[in-house]
């Protein structure tokens, strides 16, 4: 039972994420952020330290692409780029402590809308 709302809760996870950047995106707000911000941000935190390149490999989103969007989110402060290795062309992403207070107000969310949507339905119909 517990595998059939976790996936149910991710479907509503990826649902949400689009809706909420599409929230942000036509609000007032000072952050103008997308979908693929928000997923971009979704994958540092899973992995907590993460290279550019992977990004654009895990998202299959372009290295200029993946550029373009760091870069922003580094303007605004939520992500932070540090060096890694001696190449200094190569760095690690990690989010900013405000960039972990969105995501994680975002997951309560999705977590409540998650429950409150299960409880209307019968385990089939969340499978």
């Amino acid at each position: 039972m517990k595998n059939q709302y976790e996936a149910f809760e991710q479907a509503l996870a990826k649902l949400q994420c689009v809706l909420m950047a599409r929230r942000v995106q036509a609000s007032d707000e000072p952050m103008r952020l997308n979908w693929k911000h928000f997923d971009i941000m979704a994958l540092i935190k899973e992995r907590e330290s993460i290279e550019p390149s992977a990004i654009s490999e895990m998202l299959h989103i372009s290295r200029s692409s993946t550029s373009k969007y760091l870069k922003y989110l580094e303007e605004k402060e939520l992500i932070e780029k540090t060096a890694h290795g001696s190449d200094r062309r190569s760095h690690q992403v990690t989010l900013t402590h405000q960039a972990d207070d969105i995501l994680e107000n975002i997951y309560k969310g999705y977590r409540q809308n998650a429950l409150q949507a299960g409880e209307a339905l019968t385990s089939d119909e969340i499978a």
